[in-house]
Parts: structure tokens; sequence; C-alpha cells
């Protein structure tokens, strides 16, 4: 059954690529946080979100088929010219092939051990600015921009939605958005934490949290993203 899955998605995708992307929005959406969804019917034209760990753009085009502009920040080569595809067809998404860090670099990203130098997008999703990652290859990286996003974002007035899928740099980035009080403009934000696969992280996350409780910056932080 799943072989014949795998043969009609391959095929839908071939053959009637908007259609299949509707059902991969639609299947994604069943397994989002009920916040975000929530959200996401808030946002309209007026709205500015922004996809940390973009990757393809699935949930970008979420934000962009309901007015929003989306700055989509996706450092992986491969997931990336994907994502500038996606975006002749919403052009309220605007890529950035960079990195959402802590200071304006050049610097590496780890890609997954199985990536060796295939066009495949299915290890894209990965890909880690922290070399320790477990299912990451040390050997295997490419040389991509990070930039501070604190700076990034304060230079916008109001952003309704930022998602963090960053493999392991969100509690970096976390810190160092609220070391310069960068909350302020910001309604919610949904973050993947990692910890529960990656046992190095669980100090420092569980850390992060009580550190956003404290501030009293809980209420806009959620930390349940899939």
């Amino acid at each position: 059954m799943k072989k014949i899955l795998k043969i009609l998605a391959f095929f839908l995708s071939k053959v009637y690529p908007r259609f299949y992307e509707f059902l991969k929005e639609k299947h994604t959406e069943r397994n989002l946080p009920i916040e975000f969804l929530n959200h996401l019917k808030a946002i309209n034209k007026n709205s500015v979100c922004i996809d940390l760990g973009a990757n393809v753009g699935l949930i970008s085009s979420m934000m962009a088929r309901r007015g929003a502009t989306v700055f989509a920040f996706e450092p992986n080569s491969i997931a990336y010219k994907l994502l500038e595809k996606k975006c002749k067809r919403f052009p309220k998404i605007h890529p950035i092939k960079k990195a959402a860090g802590i200071i304006n670099r050049t610097t590496n990203l780890y890609l997954h051990n199985d990536n060796h130098g295939e066009n495949n997008v299915n290890f894209s999703e990965a890909s880690s600015l922290k070399s320790d990652k477990p299912n990451i290859s040390k050997k295997n990286s490419e040389s991509i921009e990070e930039i501070d996003f604190a700076s990034f974002i304060d230079e916008i007035d109001n952003i309704d939605i930022i998602k963090i899928d960053i493999e392991g740099y969100e509690i970096e980035l976390l810190n160092h958005l609220l070391d310069n009080n960068s909350l302020k403009n910001i309604s919610m934000i949904f973050v993947e934490t990692h910890y529960h696969k990656w046992k190095e992280l669980e100090k420092p996350t569980l850390q992060l949290i009580e550190r956003v409780r404290n501030s009293k910056q809980d209420m806009k932080i959620n930390f349940n993203w899939i």
C-alpha cells in the first residue's frame, strides 16, 4: 500500500504539481498546533510573517495564501532552488538564502549523513549550523551566509508570526533575541525544539524555556511546533 501511495504521489507531483502541493498543505495542516492554525486564520494582506527554515516553502505558502508578506529564510541550496520556484506563484513570499542567526558572517551549514552530493531534497530538512547534530556529517557542508536576525526584525514595525525550525540553533537564536530585546514587535513565535532526539540540547532548551517564562514573554513564544 505504501509503495502504491509513493507512486501516486510521484505521479501527482509531476503531472499535477499545484494540486499535489495543495494536498501536501492539507495533510500538513492536520499535524500543526491548533494555536498556529488559529493565528494563521487571523492574518491578512497587511500581515508580515517570517519562516525560518522554510525549506521548500510549505508553511510560507500557507501564510502567503492568506495574503501575508512572508520572508522565507532557507540556506540549503537544494531546498532554496525549489523555494524560489514556489515564489514565482506566490510573489508575496520573499526568499532569502541565508541562515537567521546571531552574527553577520560566512559559516558552514552541515548536511545530512546520507546526503552524498545527490540532488535530493529529502535530506535538506536536517541541515544545521551545529556540527554536533546527531544525523549530520561534519565532513559534508556548504558555505553559507548567517545574518544577525535581531537586527533584521528590528527594522520591521509589526510581525504577526515567526516560525522557527532551524535544527538545534533555536537556542542560540532565541537567547540572542532576548538579549537584544527584539521581541517587542512580534505577536507570536512558534518554535520546534530538538532536545527529545538530541540529549545534549535538553539542559540548554529547558533553561531557555525557563528564561522565556521569567521574562514574561511566554505568552508569545510557543515551543510546541511539530
